[in-house]
């Protein structure tokens, strides 16, 4: 399915709809690009996600890390800190986890009962990668949302997918760098950490260094650099150094990684 389609979709669903978008979505539908399968099976996710609490977001991030930042002092100079991590203790639903387990379980019984082996393998194999791809779609199109919940809800789904394209690195990598929610920016960190063998996501990560003020966010790159032995880390976290009124923690957290990477 096209972007643009995905996208009509997500504003039928959520509710963000007028004439002329109904107008587009029934032209869609009458010329076959949208089947109504298709809507069907977006309605069904949709209602699963709004139904469905996740997990709150897991310990990816390290241990020494949360250890150091449990450790730090919580007086009202430094109240910020609670307040940006609030939106960590709301559920984030994770859309389609049912959904697609629900549709592996028909494609199971009915390859089981009316197809040969074969031809039941080749059925799964077809469904798993629409479901990947229903999936992916999702993440790229919550990404893009308004709402920093929606954009942490793609955030779990995308640590959920079997398999992770480029695409989606690319957009993870966007919000680690753009997005105005340092949650948001936390959480795609801790999403793309699994990847940093890639070199396309490796190289990310040490770019971000240069684009993040939050000293939470130089924190966890500066010690993730350390973990991943990256060497081509250290400039930028010496240009990090050099920043005017650099938060105290960031700086000696900073100064410990350059130590053992040089």
């Amino acid at each position: 399915m096209k972007e643009q389609h995905t996208l009509l979709i997500m504003d039928y669903l959520e509710g963000r709809w007028d004439d002329q978008k109904e107008a587009q979505l029934q032209q869609l539908l009458a010329s076959g690009e949208i089947s109504q399968e298709e809507l069907a099976d977006w309605q069904m996710l949709y209602q699963e996600s709004r139904q469905l609490p996740t997990p709150a977001p897991s310990g990816k991030l390290r241990e020494n890390f949360y250890t150091m930042l449990g450790s730090w002092d919580q007086s009202p100079s430094l109240s910020w800190w609670q307040r940006i991590l609030q939106p960590f203790n709301t559920s984030i639903r994770v859309s389609q986890l049912v959904t697609a387990a629900l549709l592996l379980f028909i494609g199971i019984a009915v390859g089981f009962w009316l197809s040969p082996t074969q031809r039941y393998e080749s059925q799964i194999g077809q469904l798993s990668s629409e479901v990947q791809q229903m999936r992916e779609a999702m993440v790229l199109t919550l990404l893009e949302q308004p709402s920093a919940m929606q954009r942490l809800k793609a955030v779990s789904i995308s640590t959920d997918l079997s398999s992770s394209t480029e695409k989606i690195h690319h957009a993870l990598l966007r919000n680690l760098n753009e997005d105005p929610q340092v949650n948001v920016r936390l959480a795609a960190l801790e999403a793309l950490l699994p990847y940093a063998h890639d070199s396309l996501v490796r190289q990310g990560l040490v770019q971000s260094i240069a684009q993040q003020n939050d000293p939470l966010m130089q924190i966890a790159l500066a010690q993730i650099m350390v973990e991943l032995q990256e060497k081509q880390a250290v400039d930028p976290l010496l240009d990090l150094l050099k920043k005017e009124n650099l938060n105290q923690d960031a700086q000696q957290t900073i100064e410990q990684s350059l130590e053992i990477l040089i």
